[in-house]
């Protein structure tokens, strides 16, 4: 989310993802934190600039594959629905590895609701 939102965790419940695929080499064996299905995260934020009041957002992971993505649903929040899903894949670029971060985001669009 964006700085000027200013976001904050105000609550994590995190269920354990499944077991982690073994590294065949022992430096690709991480030990990074992660949350699995189940999982739910509780933020707030200032949606508008000039109102001093903060807005709550509660999304759950309901999909997880490692190495590969996971994706989260608002349970309550500021949509009447939204969904998420971070893709992840291993990149190259210029001779140095990293990580790619793909999302991809469904919400039901405002015009829409508007025009039924």
């Amino acid at each position: 989310m964006p700085p000027r939102l200013k976001t904050r965790i105000e609550d994590v419940r995190v269920q354990p993802p499944p077991p982690r695929p073994v590294a065949q080499d022992p430096a690709r064996r991480f030990r990074s934190v992660a949350a699995g299905e189940g999982s739910e995260i509780l933020v707030s934020f200032y949606p508008v600039r000039w109102v001093p009041r903060r807005a709550s957002w509660m999304v759950r992971i309901y999909e997880f594959e490692w190495n590969s993505h996971f994706r989260d649903e608002q349970v309550r929040g500021p949509f009447a629905e939204f969904r998420h899903r971070h893709e992840l894949r291993a990149e190259y670029r210029e001779g140095v590895e990293g990580t790619l971060i793909a999302d991809e985001t469904s919400m039901p669009c405002l015009m829409a609701s508007l025009a039924a």
